[in-house]
Parts: structure tokens; C-alpha cells; sequence
């Protein structure tokens, strides 16, 4: 019968050492990741705060205003009573819900462009569809939610203001056509600043708030000051021309938050602790009843044949437990640099 070899009594403080040092380390890389994750989900949080408090409502104006100007059919279809809602819900909260469904449009970007190539003001209709989706994107951004938005949300918050950007850039064959379509007429010079969109409270006052901002921070805008009353296209394009880089300023916090960040810190320890359970099992717990109990003690025989056997089948184990170990600390490391 053979007796339990060196190999295991050096194997199993090794394989201990290799996880209490692991754990110690992957503790203190993980609270490092976590702490730094949460400095900028709390960054990230404030940030879309802002956004929507600056954006939300004067996106929804905007939209509204396209659509009393601009020739297409409302894609909305609501299967809602609104008398049925006030029974079930009381008229406060109702009125709450019927006003939350108006701010949105409920279709991706490449949707709305398709569903606006069959409007007649094509381009209205996509300024319309994309400003509403603005608008109910932001609606969604709560003060204390852990879920702001989430990644495909985002992305079409950022897509819907790269498109208006190009719908609005003055002087463009896009910004001429939206402008033909809203009143029947050729653009001539100075096109952009014509009261052809009618008074917008909303804009106007969003206008005199930031003008100042925009005059600081865009050389050559200054000339459009005077114009900017929210009635016509320039207006217009003061806002979704600061709406783009308020967005994009986000883009650069997206990564490293935990709201949106492209690795998990969660599912990598995770990972990590399975493994070093397995570690321990096969390097540690199983050779040291090997080495603590009796020969004689075992109820089949343990011949040299079998023992060997054994022997590599628990340090084979051993090894691959500490391989993926290893490589799930190393993930950990990867992770937190990404966030620096």
C-alpha cells in the first residue's frame, strides 16, 4: 500500500499560499476598481442629470413646434383611454402617464428614417422623430436611479443628435430642404434667421439662459445673437449645436462608469472565487486528508497504481484551478486599467 508522497506536502502549503495571496490580492484590486467605478458612475449620474434638466423640455418644444409646421402623420399609436386611466389611476396620475407616452416616439434612429422617407416633409419629420426621441430619452433619467440609462439608450441619444446636427447645420442642402418644407419657399440669404417656425416660449427662454455660454465658447456665432429668438432655424440649431457637445462630453465618461462600463468587476471576482475553490479543493483540502489520515482508513485499498492516479489527477486539477486563477487576476488587472 502506498503512503501519501512529498509531493503532497509540498503541494498543499503551496496551493494555500497561491489563494490567500490571490484573494488578497484580487481583494484590494477589486475595492480599487469599485471605488473608482463608483467616483465615475457618480460623475456620470450628476452629468445626465444636467442633460436633462438643460435639454429635456426644450427638445419636447421643439418637437412640437416642427410638428404644427411640417406635413407628416403621427407614427404614435396609443392604446390608451384616457377616461379608463382616470377611472383606474385617478386624473393626477393619469395626467402624469398620458404626458409621459406624448414626450416619446418609442423607434430607433433607423427607424424613423425609414418611417420618414413616406412623409411628405421628409426632413421635418425626421427632426420631429429625432427630437422626441431626445426628449423621451432624458424624461428617463431619474435623480437617485441606479439605471440611468443603459447602453443602447445612449447610443440612440447619440445618434439622434449626430442626425439633427447634420438636419440643422446652416447652410447644408439638409438645413435648405427643412427649410423648404416648412414654408414652401426657396432659401434665400439669410434664410436661416426668418421667423418661419412662429413664437416658442420654450426656446426663448432656454435662448436668453444660455446665449451668453454659446457666445463664448463658438467663434463666429455672435452675429446670430440678434436672430436668436426661437422662431427660425438658427434658433434651432443654437440649441442642437450645444445639445451635441453636451452629449459628446458624456461619451468620454461612458466606459469607466459602472452604469455602462464594457467589463463586470462583479462576474470577474466571481470568477475568480470558483476557481480558487477549486484550488483549494484539489490542492489543498483532498491531498491533506491524504496526508491526515491513516492508510488503513481508506475502505479500498490503495495500491501504488491507484495512488499515482490519484496523485495526478489532483495535481493536474491543481495546476489548471491556479492557470484560470491567475488569468482571472490578470482580467482584474486589465479591467482597472482600462479605468485610469
Amino acid at each position: 500500500m502506498a503512503e501519501p508522497t512529498q509531493l503532497f506536502s509540498t503541494l498543499v502549503p503551496t496551493a494555500a499560499t497561491v489563494i490567500a495571496l490571490t484573494l488578497g490580492f484580487a481583494s484590494t484590486l477589486y475595492n480599487s476598481r469599485i471605488d473608482k467605478l463608483q467616483e465615475t458612475t457618480d460623475a456620470l449620474r450628476t452629468k445626465f442629470v444636467d442633460l436633462r434638466d438643460k435639454y429635456q423640455s426644450v427638445a419636447k418644444s421643439m418637437a412640437y413646434k416642427l410638428q404644427e409646421q411640417g406635413e407628416f402623420e403621427d407614427p404614435r399609436i396609443y392604446d390608451i383611454d384616457p377616461e379608463e386611466m382616470i377611472e383606474q389611476y385617478g386624473a393626477e396620475q393619469a395626467g402624469i402617464m398620458l404626458q409621459y407616452e406624448s414626450q416619446r416616439i418609442d423607434k430607433s434612429v433607423d427607424e424613423i428614417n425609414e418611417w420618414a422617407k413616406d412623409q411628405e416633409d421628409d426632413h421635418a419629420a425626421r427632426a420631429w422623430g429625432f427630437l422626441l426621441n431626445v426628449s423621451g430619452t432624458l424624461n428617463d433619467v431619474a435623480d437617485l436611479s441606479d439605471n440611468l440609462l443603459d447602453r443602447e439608450q445612449f447610443r440612440e441619444l447619440r445618434d439622434s443628435v449626430t442626425e439633427l446636427a447634420e438636419l440643422f447645420d446652416v447652410g447644408t442642402d439638409e438645413n435648405k430642404e427643412l427649410y423648404r418644407e416648412l414654408t414652401g419657399n426657396d432659401p434665400g440669404p439669410g434664410y436661416q434667421t426668418e421667423s418661419i417656425l412662429g413664437e416658442s416660449e420654450a426656446v426663448a427662454d432656454w435662448l436668453d439662459r444660455y446665449i451668453e455660454e454659446i457666445d463664448e465658447r463658438r467663434e463666429g456665432w455672435s452675429s446670430f445673437e440678434p436672430h436668436a429668438d426661437g422662431t427660425n432655424l438658427v434658433s434651432f440649431t443654437l440649441v442642437i449645436e450645444e445639445l451635441k457637445t453636451s452629449v459628446f462630453e458624456t461619451v468620454g465618461m461612458i466606459v469607466g462608469s459602472a452604469l455602462m462600463s464594457s467589463s463586470n468587476p462583479v462576474a470577474t471576482i466571481r470568477l475568480l472565487l470558483w476557481y480558487a475553490v477549486g484550488l483549494g479543493v484539489t490542492g489543498v483540502l483532498l491531498p491533506l486528508l491524504f496526508l491526515i489520515t491513516p492508510s488503513n482508513s481508506f475502505q479500498i485499498p490503495l495500491t501504488l497504481g491507484i495512488f499515482q492516479v490519484v496523485q495526478s489527477i489532483l495535481i493536474g486539477g491543481s495546476i489548471v484551478f491556479a492557470f484560470l486563477v491567475f488569468d482571472q487576476l490578470f482580467e482584474l488587472v486589465r479591467q482597472r486599467e482600462e479605468d485610469i
